[in-house]
This record gives structure tokens, sequence and C-alpha cells, in this order.
């Protein structure tokens, strides 16, 4: 019998949904020129099937978690996404139509956006003593699915064909699935009318200082790192004559060092305080950013590239820690669905801005464009610890 009072348990189930969910995002992107064959589709066509994903997730997150905080029914929520999305891509390897496959990929996008909001609510009340620790742990799970999902899935195409490996990766979410609704906890319901709950989310976050200076600076997190992200394959292959295995293995040692770094991050945040750590690891990779600038060789890439991976991806829980901290009671949720909602957003402008720049001034000059975001979101962590008091204040009060 699953005891549902172990916190190990509950922890290890959201890491592995956060794998499912974020593995999800990418596992397809390996197959989309197999699918452009079969199917005849065109470039703008596929990319618009990853857009119409990442556009649902991204918009949904806000409405679904004020529902969930609403109703009480995270757990549910959580579950009936996993299992939508899992359902969506193997009814994917079913689909013979582009228009199908675009309303399976609206299905699946609606599946991932529950996870985040979700995830982090319920590990801010399992874990109020370690929240940086075990929030650190949920990004490994994500790191790890982001990193291994597109190679499996990429590997079992090669034996039985793109249909079967996307059906083959997509069944691991529905046991996860299982696993979410089984072993996690329900959250009391919080009945409230509707524009009682508009005004709690008025006051516990539109007029939270101390949150709005959060999101702002994980605004320019999310900028800085999504940017760095698209250039340095580009920079690597351009400037230093990489091929794409190269350029690839680049990211890969990007995101693989993150894995590392997020649950030390938490529990130094936990101890030491999370201002503190914040401003100095977005300081830490705005100068690391400044250093790609003088790289001449593949070496110098790969440990700049692998020392910013574990910097940056570290900067990912102490937010959200953060976030849940600064938030009222009741509207955890509702927070983590304005971050990831914003963030996802915003984030959409870095590459553009970021294309503009090394147009304009070389590929080497948008790495000072995208280090002074860093150190700029360095700046505003500083004005956090100011406006603590309000948040704790708020959270009485509510």
């Amino acid at each position: 019998m699953i005891r549902r009072d172990s916190r190990v348990l509950k922890l290890t189930v959201i890491t592995a949904a956060h794998g499912a969910t974020d593995g999800g995002a990418v596992f397809f992107l390996p197959l989309l020129p197999l699918v452009m064959g079969e199917l005849g589709l065109d470039a703008l066509q596929a990319g618009v099937l990853v857009a119409v994903y990442n556009l649902t997730s991204s918009f949904l997150q806000l409405p679904l978690a004020l529902v969930s905080d609403v109703s009480g029914k995270n757990r549910v929520f959580f579950a009936a996404g996993l299992a939508l999305s899992a359902a969506a891509f193997i009814a994917f390897g079913h689909a013979q139509g582009y228009l199908s496959i675009l309303v399976l990929m609206v299905l699946a996008g609606m599946g991932a956006s529950t996870h985040h909001p979700q995830a982090v609510a319920i590990l801010a009340e399992e874990f109020a003593d370690q929240r940086g620790f075990a929030i650190g742990w949920h990004g490994v799970g994500g790191s790890l699915g982001m990193s291994l999902y597109p190679i499996v899935t990429g590997v079992a195409a090669l034996y039985m064909g793109w249909r079967q490996a996307i059906q083959l990766v997509a069944l691991p979410g529905l046991v996860v699935a299982a696993a979410v609704f089984l072993a996690l906890p329900e959250r009391p319901p919080r009945p409230r009318a509707f524009g009682d709950f508009v005004g709690d989310f008025r006051a516990g976050i539109l007029q939270n200082r101390p949150l709005r200076l959060l999101l702002l600076t994980s605004t320019f997190r999310i900028m800085g790192q999504k940017g760095i992200v698209v250039f340095i394959p580009l920079f690597a292959a351009q400037v230093l004559g990489l091929g794409s295995g190269g350029t690839g293995l680049l990211v890969s040692v990007f995101y693989g060092l993150g894995v590392l770094s997020q649950p030390l991050a938490g529990r130094l945040s936990d101890r030491h305080g999370r201002t503190l750590i914040l401003s100095l690891l977005l300081a830490a990779g705005g100068i690391l950013t400044l250093a790609m600038v003088r790289v001449t060789s593949a070496t110098g890439a790969f440990l700049v590239s692998g020392i910013l991976g574990f910097v940056l991806l570290a900067v990912r829980p102490v937010i959200h820690a953060e976030a849940t901290e600064l938030s009222r009671q009741g509207l955890q949720s509702a927070t983590m669905g304005v971050i990831f909602g914003l963030n996802e957003g915003i984030s959409s402008l870095s590459a553009v801005l970021g294309g503009w720049v090394a147009e304009a001034f070389g590929l080497r000059a948008c790495f000072v464009f995208f280090a002074l975001v860093l150190l700029g979101g360095a700046c505003v962590s500083l004005f956090l610890e100011r406006g603590a008091v309000l948040p704790a204040h708020a959270k009485k009060s509510a």
C-alpha cells in the first residue's frame, strides 16, 4: 500500500512527472523531419506544430492554476494533465492528416500546462522547511527528461519508425499519471466568491511589490538563458567551425551540468537566504557570458558552456522557492502560473533581440547583450530583501 505520508515518495513522483512533462515538450523534435517527409509538410507547418504546443502550454498555466487553487484539486489536475499529454502523443502515432496532428498538439500542450503550478505548490507545502532543495530536485527531473527523451525517441525511430517511437516514449506518462494520483495528497478546497478571489489575486500577486520584483528578475533570467542556448550553437558552428554533432553535444553539456547544480543551489538558498544566492548566480552568469566573447576554441566553448549551464540552471529552483514564500496562502499555484506563463511569453523575444544584435554587430556581440540582461537581473534581485516583510504580513492576513 502506498504511504501518502512519505515525503521522499512524493518528491520522487513529482520529479518523475517533471521528467515526463519536460521530456514530452522536446522528444518529438528529432522526429519532425520524418513526420514532414511522410505527411508532406513544409517547414512552416512543422513550425506551427511546435508553436501551438508551446503557446497552449504557456497561456493555459495561469487559468488552470486559478481553478485548481479555488477547487483544491491540484492532484486531479496534475494527474489528468499528464494522462492527457500522454494520450495525445499516443494518438499522434495513429494520425493521418495535418489537422488531426495539430489538434493533438493542442491537447498535449493543454496537458503540459498543468504541471508546474501544481507541482511547485505541492512541494512548497510538503517541504516548507526545505523548499529550495525540494524544488531543486524537481528541476533535476525536468533537465534529465529534456536530455534523455529526444535521444531515446531518435534511437527507437531507427528500429520501429516514428509512429511507434512516439507511442513508446509517451507510455511512461500514463504510468507517472497513475503514480501522481495515488501518491500525492489532495489540498483542501478553498471555495471563494469570484469577487473575493479577484481581490485576493490583485492584493496577493498584482500589488505584491516583492513578487513583482521577483517576476522581473525571473524574466531577465529566462531571456538571458534562452538566448544563450540559441546562440551558443550558432557561434560554435559559424565562428569555431563545429559540426552538427559538436554543437548538439555543446547544448547537452549545458543542460547536463545543470542537473547537478539545481538541488545544490536550492539547499544553499535554504540555509543562506534566497536573495544572496540569486544575485550571486545571476552575476556569475553575466560574467561567464561575457567570457564567451573571448572564446576562440572548441575546448573553451565546451568549458564556458558547461559552467554557464551549471550556474544558470541553478537559478530556477531558487526563484521558484522564493515565489512560493512571497505568495499568499492559497495562491501558490496561481503565482507559479503567472511566472511560467509570463516567462514563456516574454522569453520568445530573446532570440529575436539576440538575432538583431548579431546581425548588426556580429555573433560575439549578442553575448554582451545577454550578459547585460543577466547582470540587470542580478541588480533587480538585490531589491528583493527590502520588501520581504510585505509578503509575510500578507500571508498572515490571508
